[in-house]
């Protein structure tokens, strides 16, 4: 059985912290709520892998109460 060396098993399991993070503060996407909405939180804190919003469309969407 091969191992997985301590970094590449540490680097997993930071996404997963990451999102936990993110729902003990209260994230809860709503499809009525929109894409941009729902993504802007998981780009502030870099869950996802690309810059979806641009800075301008982040801010709007992380301020947004619809």
């Amino acid at each position: 059985m091969r191992r997985i060396p301590s970094s590449i098993s540490s680097r997993r399991l930071r996404p997963q912290k990451k999102i936990d993070e993110l729902l003990s503060e209260g994230y809860d996407p709503k499809l009525d709520d929109g894409v941009g909405k729902n993504i802007a939180p998981l780009q502030k804190r870099g869950i996802i892998a690309y810059e979806v919003l641009n800075p301008g469309q982040l801010k709007k969407y992380l301020n947004a109460e619809w």
